[in-house]
């Protein structure tokens, strides 16, 4: 007779298959028997193509008397997790990995003897190749295992896996692409491996889906000099979060909390103007937020009038001055000759110099958001009069 299309055994289960013939036709779980039993011999892996020794004492399990005679003696071998069963059956408990090869049954007297096999699987390993961002990347599952061939298939939070487009299995089913990741692709994965005799599961690998996160500013994007801010990198991952500002990554100097997901500056500078972003990592997967950016409302500095040094100008010379101060947003120019207001923009042009625009300039800034002003120092130029000279 031949093995029937039964559930496989797993390490830790019992196995209970009769090792002979008592009820003809009656053979389970791969034993291959063809005679009434009296005895039963584990010979141990790797010994099918060996000749079978069947006064192995050694490795004598139970020796079972049939009718008219009843009862059975323990060999040496016994574990004592076996227990002989109706029908001439043998159950073993809490089969193990050392429970693996071939067993053999033989009866006294002349008689056809049996023998088959019970190969228990290593349990497989899993390793995770690559993982990388939702809808846009791949990750890789390997199912490692020294079987040959065993059937092997996936799990997903303890479900058969189907595969579809964007989930394919390759290398004998060994290995597992998803792409690209997608959100209900997360949870729990185990690749499991069977044969007529056992099963074995892996432990199980998690794919985490890692959204991206944002990152939230208060009070405000828009803060007066000297004001605190708090940047919140929202997440849920506390493994490594880290901060950056312009594509530099922020370390000492700044005030980090809550697993780094907190970054906090006490009282803020134009320095503080810029992009920021926060990164997460949960240790296979890495993702950053989209960028914010932060303005720092300031000034207006002292206003500079260029050019600061030249003083004479000849007459009918087209004179241009320039006005700088350091503010966000830009300054509001105002110029002044002579304590009188003339002109407004960072651009003074004076056409036709002559005798009545020489005297004091003085270039104002003003901040209308701070509403704050300043006057920079007073240039005096003066006529040197010439009939042709042309000066900027």
């Amino acid at each position: 007779g031949g093995p029937l299309d039964q559930p496989p055994v797993r390490a830790g289960d019992h196995m209970n298959s009769p090792l002979n013939s008592c009820v003809p036709n009656f053979i389970t779980a791969g034993i291959h028997v063809t005679s009434v039993a009296r005895k039963v011999v584990k010979q141990g892996q790797n010994s099918l193509n060996n000749s079978l020794t069947y006064d192995s004492q050694e490795k004598l399990i139970v020796t079972v008397y049939l009718p008219p005679l009843s009862g059975y003696v323990f060999g040496p071998a016994y574990t004592r997790r076996e227990t002989p069963g109706p029908n001439c059956s043998l159950q073993i408990e809490n089969l193990n990995q050392d429970d693996s090869g071939t067993y053999t049954v033989t009866k006294d007297g002349p008689s056809v003897h049996g023998r088959g096999n019970l190969s228990l699987l290593p349990k497989p390993n899993m390793s995770l190749v690559q993982l990388f961002r939702e809808n846009m990347d791949l990750v890789h599952l390997k199912c490692d295992t020294t079987v040959k061939f065993a059937n092997i298939s996936w799990l997903q939070n303890g479900k058969p896996l189907r595969s579809c487009s964007r989930i394919q299995l390759s290398n004998n089913k060994q290995t597992l692409t998803i792409q690209p990741v997608l959100r209900r692709d997360a949870g729990a994965y185990q690749c499991h491996i069977s044969n007529l005799f056992s099963a074995r599961r892996s432990d199980t690998t998690i794919i985490s889906n890692l959204p991206k996160p944002n990152v939230i500013v208060k009070p405000t994007n828009f803060l007066m000099e000297f004001q605190p801010v708090w940047l919140y990198c929202n997440t849920t991952i506390i493994q490594e979060v880290s901060w950056f500002k312009d594509n530099i990554l922020l370390g000492k100097g700044y005030d980090f909390t809550d697993f780094n997901r907190s970054l906090h500056v006490a009282s803020v500078s134009p320095d503080n103007t810029g992009q920021y972003w926060c990164q997460v990592s949960n240790g296979i997967t890495v993702v950053k937020s989209y960028p914010v950016f932060l303005s720092v409302i300031y000034g207006p500095g002292e206003p500079i009038i260029s050019p600061p040094t030249q003083r004479y100008y000849n007459e009918h010379t087209k004179v241009l001055l320039t006005c700088k101060a350091d503010s966000f947003p830009q300054p509001r120019y105002v110029w002044f000759h002579n304590g009188k207001k003339i002109d407004t923009g960072p651009k003074l042009f004076l056409e036709d110099f002559v005798e009545d625009k020489t005297g004091s300039y003085i270039c104002q800034a003003g901040n209308d958001l701070l509403q704050k002003k300043r006057n920079s120092s007073s240039l005096e130029i003066y006529l040197e009069k010439s009939d042709e000279t042309y000066s900027h």
